[in-house]
């Protein structure tokens, strides 16, 4: 699962909620179909990837990371 993406987590500043311990996850080991869950950061060698509480990354079957606001019930 995603959990084999992850790199560890660390202290990020997210509005309103202040300081979260936030997970962060490689992209070149995430696989078609993982979710992420906001809040989130992703890195790659030229990109960090910011995946916001409320908000959800989807990896798809050509290797791009959608992200999608949560849907409100």
């Amino acid at each position: 699962g995603v959990d084999a993406a992850r790199k560890g987590a660390r202290s990020c500043w997210w509005e309103p909620d202040g300081f979260v311990d936030t997970p962060v996850y490689d992209y070149g080991a995430l696989e078609p179909g993982h979710v992420i869950p906001g809040p989130a950061v992703v890195e790659s060698r030229d990109t960090t990837i910011l995946i916001a509480p409320r908000w959800v990354g989807r990896m798809d079957t050509y290797g791009f990371l959608t992200l999608e606001h949560e849907r409100q019930s």
